[in-house]
């Protein structure tokens, strides 16, 4: 009889503990969340302050070329094909200079205490090419 009395009591303590994992498990989903929707919202209020910010430069820049080309046309031009340059660099280096840091830190903010022991620190060749040569 006691031997029943234990198993439902271990049952019974089972079934507490599966209910607070579920509550962890859901409290650790919004505070993800919360930091995804966070970060979406500041992304998106700085992209915007600075698309202004870039336009009104850009035509002051606009502007201060129409004094030294005397040609409207000529500088918005010049601006223009200076902006594509710019947006084709960061395209190609996108990898470099927007993809890797954020898994980076999207790992270690999320894997920190998990990734510590089983993934040494290691240097990357790929992001410095003189450590390529000074090794070949």
């Amino acid at each position: 009889m006691q031997s029943r009395q234990n198993v439902q009591q271990a049952v019974d303590e089972g079934k507490q503990l599966w209910s607070l994992v579920q509550k962890y498990a859901k409290l650790e989903l919004v505070e993800r969340l919360t930091s995804i929707y966070t970060a979406l919202i500041l992304g998106g209020v700085l992209f915007v302050i600075c698309s202004i910010a870039l336009y009104c430069f850009c035509m002051y820049l606009v502007h201060v070329l129409e004094a030294q080309t005397e040609n409207l046309a000529l500088s918005f031009a010049i601006v223009g094909f200076a902006l594509l340059l710019i947006g084709f660099l960061v395209f190609c280096f996108r990898n470099t200079l927007v993809i890797r840091p954020i898994i980076k830190s999207l790992i270690k903010d999320n894997f920190a205490d998990e990734m510590q022991d089983v993934i040494p620190e290691t240097q990357d060749n790929t992001d410095n090419p003189q450590q390529e040569t000074a090794h070949s």
